[in-house]
């Protein structure tokens, strides 16, 4: 009984005691960053849309990566009044903390420009676009039974189909991204997948349905460091802001705990 009235001892148990209840009440203090299933097919499905491709799963991995971080500072931005004055809330205020984490930003020098240039000169590659023939009906029921063997056998397009201002005869230089923007992801692969200049039909998209024939391919075209030099600066400021964020990015999930309730090894 002598041993637990030595002071050692005393100061000790109180030690593990101070430290079992930091322990726990850190544990309740940090708030939950919770991605889902749900939330993380839709994000995963959203950007394979985007690009016409399936991620990797390390591409799945920071897919879900950029939507904790942006959580994380949606919340920080909160916590420090930033929301005050704003009415378009969540994403302005993911902006301004991203601005507040940044701060001032340092100009480069010419040769940092050029090695930034070099390192990802894939960024800056005009991209391939494909020019169309195009004939839009909003409905099946309107489509003549035979018009892909009358397209096919020379009858002239125009004047067939319907109307509309976003759908003309003669669609110009579209892009990948372009194309699922104007006829969605899933007809956008079919016309992508195209190897010939026959028409093709009928190709229903979210808006209507097409008939179309790729009249013109340009293919991707590498831009040279003078071309870009007048906005390269602004994409140099972009990547530099990207690793300062980063950097304090890992310093602020320490006061979070991400909980990903997700299979991603099953997303592939």
């Amino acid at each position: 009984m002598k041993t637990l009235k030595e002071p050692l001892l005393h100061f000790l148990l109180l030690a593990v005691l101070l430290f079992a209840l930091e322990a726990v009440f850190s544990s309740v203090q940090k708030e939950q960053v919770i991605v889902d299933q749900q939330t993380a097919d839709y994000l995963i499905k959203q950007r394979e849309d985007l690009e016409l491709r399936q991620l990797s799963p390390e591409e799945r991995k920071d897919t879900i990566d950029s939507y904790v971080e942006d959580e994380i500072l949606y919340s920080e931005a909160y916590k420090r009044g930033l929301d005050k004055g704003d009415s378009r809330m969540r994403r302005n205020l993911i902006l301004k903390m991203r601005g507040l984490l940044v701060g001032d930003l340092r100009q480069p020098s010419e040769d940092e420009l050029r090695s930034y240039f070099e390192s990802n000169r894939d960024d800056f590659t005009q991209p391939a676009t494909l020019s169309l023939d195009h004939v839009y009906f909003s409905d099946a029921a309107g489509i003549p039974g035979d018009l892909l063997d009358q397209l096919r056998s020379g009858t002239d397009p125009n004047g067939l189909g319907d109307s509309r201002l976003d759908f003309s005869p003669s669609l110009k230089r579209l892009s990948q991204r372009q194309l699922v923007g104007m006829f969605g992801p899933e007809a956008a692969r079919q016309i992508m997948a195209i190897n010939d200049s026959q028409w093709y039909g009928p190709i229903e998209s979210s808006r209507g349905i097409h008939f179309l024939r790729i009249s013109n391919r340009t293919p991707a075209i590498p831009a040279e460091f003078d071309q870009v030099k007048g906005y390269l600066e602004g994409r140099w400021s972009l990547a530099e802001s990207r690793q300062l964020i980063e950097q304090e990015l890992q310093r602020l999930r320490d006061d979070y705990e991400i909980v990903i309730d997700a299979d991603l090894g099953a997303m592939q």
